[in-house]
């Protein structure tokens, strides 16, 4: 338990929501879209930078970002990373078929991450001056955290009523029920219109209406039932930020369905269940991604 960092905890869950996002962005966008041999490299190399970089700079050496000695380690990697990205195109074009499995190209990526961050880990580490002449200058304890993490101790915590325990809050409630009772309203009025007219409408506007009512369930939940009381912090904005990804990959299966099945595309009864069934899911990862990014405040010793 001494060893174990909670704020750098933090940060590797904020990087894990950032590749996450990014990469199911990507992976909608290039195997629903594009389909090509050049999009799916930018997708490989995105997953690899981001996660090397992202584990040193945030996660690991956050607090030394202002430090002149890292940037020089940083610049000493960029030929190596280079190197490694080369490697993953030469992989890429050496095995098609598994380059286009999401699941092979986990193994390979985690592969190359974990080399990548063991050379890096001696770069970094040799720039970084010592604290006292006796300190050695290298160290490889910087991949063991990203393999083996220390687990906490956990045990049986009993709450009474109205302390942390209790989650229910009439005033989130009450939020909740507007933003139901709204889409709902617009549900009601777009069911209305294709039973009347027979259509409501297609190409741009219908996937704006889409788009619109999807955003609204998705950010409504978020900014409007969960943080309303929080619009003005900064980590809120940020886990925003995060959400876009998955918002647009989520949005982008809604219209790869639609091109599957055009003749079911206008049928709001076919494409209210699917923005209901989308903003369950993107919800609930809102909900956790807001978890990890707000500020960790640790426990006073009085109140345990």
């Amino acid at each position: 338990m001494e060893e174990l960092d909670l704020e750098k905890e933090q940060r590797r869950e904020q990087l894990k929501w950032v590749f996450y996002g990014g990469f199911a962005m990507l992976f909608v966008v290039c195997g629903f879209y594009i389909q090509q041999s050049a999009e799916l490299r930018v997708l490989h190399a995105y997953g690899l930078t981001v996660l090397v970089y992202g584990a040193l700079l945030y996660v690991e050496e956050f607090e030394n970002l202002r430090k002149l000695w890292l940037w020089k380690g940083v610049l000493a990697t960029i030929p190596l990373h280079i190197a490694f990205v080369v490697g993953l195109f030469w992989w890429d074009a050496r095995h098609p078929q598994y380059a286009q499995s999401g699941f092979m190209f986990g193994y390979v990526l985690w592969t190359v991450f974990v080399v990548e961050m063991v050379t890096f880990s001696v770069i970094i580490d040799y720039f970084k001056p010592s604290e006292s002449p006796d300190e050695p200058r290298r160290k490889l304890k910087r991949l063991l955290t990203w393999t083996k993490k220390p687990k906490p101790r956990t045990g049986k915590i009993i709450t009474m009523a109205d302390e942390n325990g209790d989650d229910s809050d009439p005033t989130k409630e009450s939020r909740s029920n507007y933003l139901r009772w709204g889409f709902w309203a617009v549900s009601a009025f777009l069911l209305a219109t294709y039973l009347l007219r027979g259509a409501i409408s297609s190409g741009a506007a219908l996937y704006f209406i889409k788009a619109s009512l999807l955003t609204m369930l998705c950010y409504g939940h978020l900014l409007f039932v969960e943080e309303k009381d929080e619009l003005r912090s900064w980590w809120l904005w940020v886990t925003v930020l995060v959400t876009l990804p998955f918002h647009i990959a989520l949005f982008g299966i809604i219209v790869a369905i639609d091109r599957i099945a055009p003749y079911l595309a206008p049928n709001p009864i076919v494409f209210l269940f699917l923005i209901w069934a989308a903003a369950w899911i993107e919800t609930r990862l809102m909900d956790q991604i807001a978890d990890d990014y707000r500020p960790w405040t640790p426990v006073s010793e009085s109140a345990e």
